[in-house]
């Protein structure tokens, strides 16, 4: 009898220590939970910056409306190149301000002056692409069901041109002359760049739809 007294203590007091235990450890569970966030709390702690980094402009907004800009540059180009074809212009703008600020004037060489055109498209390139650049993060911000943000964008850069630049060269060649059909080609030009940048700094925030099969086009 005594010794199965003792067995029955020693068993009691084992049972105790295992308690004991089991209580420090869910205690320090209990701690360490406390002072380690979780991933739920991680995420919405991040959510806010995340949401604040999207409301400022980013350097893919400034890359956007560059690309925007050089979409919109080459179909005012294609735009001007057929309105020289038909015979409403005789000049595009960007040459006439480029031979101005270049000092660079038509040669007779055949050779020469093809090598200036396509040097003055380039120029105009990089120009529609500044251009895009700074107008991508505020054309980013607008609501997508309109394109009206694009289309007064472009008409400002006409007026800009019209009254800001094309005057004062207009001092040095007696020549020019703002006929309706060349300022009607010219509204057209800018207004479609405005809406080239608009689109492309838009439609890059945009995800496709995957309840269905993608359309593509």
């Amino acid at each position: 009898m005594g010794e199965t007294a003792e067995a029955c203590a020693l068993l009691l007091i084992k049972v105790q220590r295992y308690k004991g235990d089991a209580t420090e450890r869910r205690e320090d569970s209990m701690r360490t939970s406390q002072l380690v966030p979780s991933t739920e709390q991680l995420i919405n702690l991040a959510r806010p910056l995340w949401a604040s980094s999207r409301s400022r402009p980013s350097l893919t907004a400034l890359a956007a409306g560059a690309v925007g800009g050089l979409y919109g540059a080459a179909a005012m180009s294609v735009l001007r190149l057929y309105a020289r074809r038909i015979g409403l212009i005789d000049e595009m703008v960007p040459e006439f301000i480029e031979e101005w600020l270049l000092g660079d004037q038509a040669t007779a060489s055949v050779e020469d002056n093809a090598r200036r055109h396509v040097s003055h498209q380039a120029l105009h390139l990089a120009y529609g692409a500044g251009w895009g650049a700074l107008a991508g993060p505020v054309l980013a911000k607008r609501e997508r069901g309109s394109l009206l943000p694009g289309v007064g964008f472009g008409l400002a850069l006409w007026a800009i041109g019209l009254v800001g630049l094309l005057p004062r060269h207009r001092r040095g060649r007696k020549s020019w002359e703002a006929t309706a059909p060349a300022q009607a080609v010219n509204v057209l030009a800018h207004t479609v760049f405005g809406i080239a940048v608009q689109l492309a700094t838009q439609e890059v925030w945009v995800r496709p739809g995957r309840e269905r099969n993608s359309r593509i086009g």
